[in-house]
């Protein structure tokens, strides 16, 4: 069962009430019997350079190249620009 997956429908108007943005990447944990959602900030994230399964990668690219973690490898990086 591991790695297995269920949609679970979440009424926009919640979503945005505690201030998640439907295109944030959010996380899950269980507290007790609770299912917490939250986004994913800096610090919880750690590039392990495998841009290929980056759950950021699917993400629009904003043009700050500067934090981008996939930034020496992203096609749309300044970097790869200026090569």
């Amino acid at each position: 069962m591991e790695n297995s997956m269920i949609l679970i429908p979440i009424p926009l108007e919640l979503v945005l009430e505690i201030g998640l943005n439907p295109l944030d990447v959010i996380q899950f944990r269980t507290d007790g019997n609770k299912l917490i959602i939250e986004p994913v900030t800096d610090s919880d994230f750690e590039c392990d350079n495998d841009c290929d399964n980056c759950p950021f990668f699917e993400l629009d690219c904003d043009g700050d190249c500067d934090s981008c973690p996939c930034n020496d490898v992203c096609d749309e990086s300044e970097v790869n620009f200026n090569e």
